[in-house]
């Protein structure tokens, strides 16, 4: 999106890289690990080397139920990089309430999932799975690995729906449905299902 002419972008990330991340996090290096420099300043410094004009907010911090709604306040559109089921529902009921356009985008193991929301339009999160699994149930990048071009695939569609809807060309099949792709590089493999928006939804039907 930097590449692409993005105005501004604010960056959210607690973490600092580590060496098992430079395989698939392309923004980092080993210069970045060693300093424990926080992900979202790294990631600032080095996409306004590649955009001066590029207005970016590097906030090191936990996304959360106390700080979520101004994270996303004034945001055009929301990027899911996240890791963490009950945070990506946050981010979802957030989105869907303020109106805002996010898009999700999962990998584990050497397979993605990328599904555009577009709230008053097409489906929200818990149109697909109602609640987040729980804790523990699902495999994590560490017990699963990530192949980084999974990683890379998954953020390449995920900009190709963000510059589309910035564009003003939404990803919609019809006014209640998007299409989600799953992609499996190393098969290769790629599937796209219609999902539509779900009358006994809570968050984007019942409100």
């Amino acid at each position: 999106l930097a590449r692409a002419g993005a105005g501004f972008l604010r960056l959210v990330d607690r973490d600092v890289p580590e060496l098992d991340n430079l395989h698939r996090q392309m923004l980092y290096d080993e210069d970045d690990v060693r300093e424990r420099r926080p992900k979202a300043v790294a990631a600032a410094a080095r996409l306004q080397r590649i955009n001066s004009a590029l207005m970016v907010e590097p906030l090191a911090v936990d996304a959360n139920p106390a700080n979520i709604a101004s994270l996303v306040q004034g945001m055009t559109l929301v990027m899911d990089g996240l890791d963490h089921a009950e945070t990506r529902y946050l981010l979802n009921d957030v989105c869907v309430r303020d109106g805002i356009p996010w898009i999700y985008g999962g990998v584990l193991g050497v397979a993605g999932i990328v599904v555009p929301v577009l709230p008053g339009q097409g489906p929200c999160l818990r149109c697909l799975w109602p609640e987040p699994p729980p804790p523990g149930s699902l495999p994590t990048c560490v017990s699963a690995g990530v192949l980084n071009a999974a990683s890379a695939m998954v953020a390449a569609q995920q900009a190709a729906c963000a510059i589309r809807l910035l564009v003003g060309h939404p990803p919609l099949v019809d006014h209640h449905a998007v299409e989600s792709l799953s992609l499996d590089p190393w098969q290769p493999h790629f599937r796209k299902t219609v999902v539509r928006r779900q009358a006994d939804c809570p968050c984007c039907h019942q409100r």
